[in-house]
């Protein structure tokens, strides 16, 4: 079976704006079993219908949650100058951030509950 994906029902227990929870789903939707993705910022952004702006402060705070990390990359042109390529995204493990999210955050302790 292909074209779907899953995730933790508990993801809708760690306090993610819809924003975060749209670019953090379709990241794991992109990155497959092996938990990396590497889409542009441009194609997040139109194929959520949010702006490039958004798109960027909205995956520095998923990053800032421990939701996902970031790498830059380069490529060489033609030419031989290296500029800048796509973002490279590492979906961390579900249980980790489950657990950050509790350890950083008591007050979510009291208002959430684990199915």
């Amino acid at each position: 079976m292909k074209n779907f994906y899953t995730m933790d029902n508990n993801i809708f227990n760690l306090g993610l704006d819809a924003y975060e929870f749209q670019i953090y789903s379709y990241l794991v939707s992109c990155a497959g079993k092996d938990a990396v993705c590497w889409p542009s910022l441009n194609t997040i952004a139109g194929l959520l219908g949010m702006s490039t702006n958004t798109v960027i402060r909205k995956i520095d705070l998923l990053i800032r949650k421990g939701f996902i990390e970031k790498e830059g990359t380069t490529s060489l042109c033609k030419n031989g100058k290296i500029r800048t390529s796509n973002n490279r995204y590492y979906i961390q493990p579900f249980e980790e951030v489950w657990d950050r999210y509790f350890r950083f955050n008591p007050v979510g302790r009291d208002n959430t509950r684990a199915s």
